[in-house]
């Protein structure tokens, strides 16, 4: 480790024992994929039957392998185990013939697709082995003509699926898969879904679908879009990503009120119960003056309740009072109707001008409230929030695609999916064009707000080893 290139790097260095026997219920999945750490393997007898076992969670990126066996060890670069480590060198003695003197140390690595099987890339000497790329240099620099086997879903669009016009098979990944394949010199086969047509996770402590394929060795990679959650960082390597979205509801956009109800909308049920309670008061006052002055204005309660309606209807009185106050008490009242009727006027014109729909809902926690259930929601299955675990407790499951998007079209169900993944099925698929449709809210997949899903909500468009 004190080579100058090693000096700034973390590294993880791993005891197996001599005569320890390691079993898999002793494995650490501590000593994961970690992208700028160096695992270093020093070791005295062949390694391999102590990490192939260890390998299923291992799988480290860079791996330096360090031989103080009393014989050549070279042979353990040819292992299939360690066919897919980015980064792989040994340190061991040099053969005596190839070197002219005993006990001189050499580098080796191996190109797992060149011709040749381990490429000594020199002697050991601090004073060359000063950079990383020195001591690893790149072990897939191309793929020398390699037929790949591809694990795929046609139905995957917009990265892999099948144009219904001619059959071609279009999208990003078919795109990206033609300018690698040009580049690093290999060809490839496509399957048109998996077997067991499933799209790729755990069942019953078995990987199912086109995830299944590739980790049963059937397949070599797949670049379907894939989620990324937990169980399938740690069995599975991933490019890097070129596509984060995150997880939508869609609701069927609510339909205008009936127009019979644009008769009492323009107001308010507080200002209608204003209104209200002000008329009664005023044919009360009227009515009990009245009495108290034993001359009538207009003669008992009806009459009164008629001749005090005529304001807000807007209709001219049929005589004026004659006493000095009743005036007052008239004048007052028509001016109080007149705001009121060009209130109600002005808001009805407006309701007729442009439809009036139900209140959109705008926050999950609205949709948590409201009448409508969740469809395909899996993502919020393990959700701690506790907005999600009552989404949760409200969301149907839904054998297919169709019958989740016929209850969102019924009103029932909001439709909850990936935001780009959505918005291509139900407008391509089933021809709910904007505005039918409206994206209730984006399920935030960055720890912020209260709308948190962590992980689960994050889906990756990359491809998968």
């Amino acid at each position: 480790m004190a080579l100058e290139a090693m000096q700034k790097t973390f590294y993880t260095t791993i005891n197996l024992g001599v005569n320890e026997k390691w079993r898999p219920d002793q494995q650490v999945v501590a000593l994961s994929q970690g992208i700028s750490v160096l695992h270093l393997v020093l070791f005295i007898a062949d390694p391999t039957q102590f990490l192939q076992p260890l390998w299923l969670d291992w799988k480290p990126l860079d791996l330096l392998l360090f031989s103080l066996a009393p014989s050549s060890s070279l042979d353990v670069l040819n292992e299939e185990v360690f066919s897919s480590v980015r980064s792989l060198a040994l340190i061991d003695e040099i053969p005596s013939e190839g070197s002219g003197r005993p006990n001189a140390m050499g580098v080796f690595t191996v190109l797992p697709f060149s011709s040749s099987s381990v490429k000594f890339l020199g002697e050991w000497n601090p004073q060359f082995f000063t950079r990383r790329e020195i001591l690893f240099p790149d072990r897939f620099p191309a793929f020398e003509g390699y037929r790949f086997q591809l694990a795929t879903s046609m139905d995957d669009e917009p990265f892999l699926y099948q144009r219904k016009s001619d059959n071609a098979i279009s999208g990003s990944a078919i795109r990206m898969l033609a300018a690698l394949s040009a580049t690093l010199n290999f060809t490839y086969t496509m399957t048109e879904s998996a077997p067991d047509h499933k799209w790729g996770r755990m069942e019953n402590g078995t990987w199912v679908g086109i995830l299944g394929m590739i980790y049963r060795k059937e397949k070599n990679f797949t670049v379907n879009c894939f989620a990324l959650v937990d169980d399938r960082i740690r069995d599975f390597a991933a490019s890097e990503q070129y596509l984060m979205h995150n997880c939508g509801a869609f609701l069927l956009r609510p339909q205008p009120l009936a127009t019979w109800r644009n008769v009492f909308r323009p107001l308010q049920p507080l200002v209608w119960a204003a209104v209200i309670a002000s008329l009664v008061v005023a044919v009360g006052l009227l009515t009990l003056q009245e009495r108290v002055a034993g001359a009538a204005m207009v003669g008992g309660v009806g009459s009164t309740w008629l001749y005090l309606q005529r304001g807000p209807l807007n209709q001219s009185l049929p005589a004026l009072p004659r006493t000095v106050w009743r005036r007052m008490f008239v004048g007052v009242w028509y001016l109080y109707c007149l705001i009121i009727s060009g209130a109600y006027t002005c808001n009805l014109i407006a309701i007729f001008t442009r439809p009036t729909y139900p209140q959109h809902l705008h926050t999950l926690q609205q949709l948590v409230d409201s009448h409508y259930s969740g469809g395909l929601a899996l993502l919020i299955k393990n959700s701690k929030d506790d907005i999600y675990k009552k989404l949760w407790s409200k969301t149907d499951l839904f054998p297919h695609d169709d019958a989740s998007v016929a209850a969102m079209r019924a009103g029932t169900h909001a439709f909850i999916a990936g935001t780009a993944y959505a918005t291509i099925l139900l407008i391509n698929h089933h021809k709910v064009i904007h505005p039918p449709f409206s994206l209730l809210a984006v399920i935030d997949s960055t720890n912020r707000g209260e709308n948190t899903l962590g992980k689960a909500s994050l889906t990756a468009a990359c491809i998968v080893f």
